[in-house]
């Protein structure tokens, strides 16, 4: 059952005709979507089972996407399960995608008329890279570069790595991106563009709740030759911290502005907090995102 301030949010996920989807940030490529999809939400054929999430086969154009509540780090070498993790990966997922579809941002994501499960397109293709774009220094960054945690950039960092468990996300050499995009005559580069838009749209937002989007990882998929990000956005592929103070200005170091003690992401848990800490962290994202 919904707690009662997110019962709210809920009910606005909640999809009516194209107008009303577009309001609220469905996806609306595909005319009648709505009318499309199947009325029974019952006997789903599994086509995968992830770490935190499960895809079923949903229809010709659609899956379904359920989020579990396992979390995980290290490449799953830890994994936990606790009550609230689905739910609130769930909200912010669908408050996410909504407000990158609302500005023109294409993502999988059509709706979302189920407690923990959303409708999102089926891809023709998944690219197997994962992008990350960085606008403050922390994490793995710092035990593999010259930079000082905090430091600013401007224009935002981007970095592509391999999604392999098996060779733990290599980082992948740019040139060597731009040679994959015109061997394969996959839209590689133009991930990079898609990544720090959504980015961006997503920093203002975290910043009206005096947060910073410290950095965000994205996947994609290709559909009618069309990119699109896929898969989820919540608090386990993205660092948010909040100001010190009542604003942020950008400098070559910004740590001084922030307070890494009020973290509330899914570094917590790889830093060996409690899961009931977590979960509250992911509660507070969800209800962040609410307002988007």
């Amino acid at each position: 059952m919904l707690s009662g301030w997110l019962r709210p949010c809920y009910l606005s996920l909640l999809c009516g005709g194209s107008q009303a989807a577009k309001a609220r940030g469905c996806n609306p490529l595909i005319p009648g979507f709505e009318s499309q999809l199947p009325l029974s939400m019952e006997n789903y054929t599994k086509l995968y089972e992830g770490k935190t999430k499960i895809v079923y086969d949903y229809s010709a154009s659609f899956v379904k996407l359920y989020f579990k509540d396992d979390i995980t780090a290290g490449d799953g070498t830890k994994h936990d399960a606790k009550e609230g993790i689905g739910e609130y990966s769930w909200l912010v997922a669908t408050h996410c995608f909504s407000l990158l579809n609302r500005n023109n941002i294409a993502t999988h994501y059509i709706n979302s008329s189920q407690s923990r499960y959303i409708t999102a397109l089926r891809m023709d293709k998944i690219l197997p890279l994962e992008v990350v774009v960085r606008r403050v220094a922390t994490g793995s960054l710092l035990g593999r570069t010259m930079h000082q945690e905090g430091d600013w950039f401007t224009p935002l960092m981007v970095e592509f790595f391999m999604k392999c468990d098996m060779l733990h996300d290599p980082l992948v050499d740019p040139e060597f991106v731009v040679y994959a995009e015109k061997k394969y005559k996959t839209p590689y580069g133009q991930m990079e563009d898609t990544a720090t838009n959504a980015f961006v749209v997503l920093e203002k937002a975290f910043s009206q709740h005096k947060y910073q989007l410290m950095d965000l990882k994205v996947e994609f998929g290709v559909r009618n030759n069309n990119l699109l990000i896929i898969d989820d956005i919540t608090p386990g592929s993205l660092r948010l911290w909040p100001y010190k103070g009542d604003t942020l200005t950008p400098q070559k170091n910004a740590l001084d502005q922030l307070d890494k003690t009020g973290m509330t992401d899914k570094q917590l848990y790889r830093e060996g907090k409690d899961l009931d800490t977590v979960v509250t962290a992911y509660k507070n994202v969800a209800a962040i995102t609410a307002t988007f």
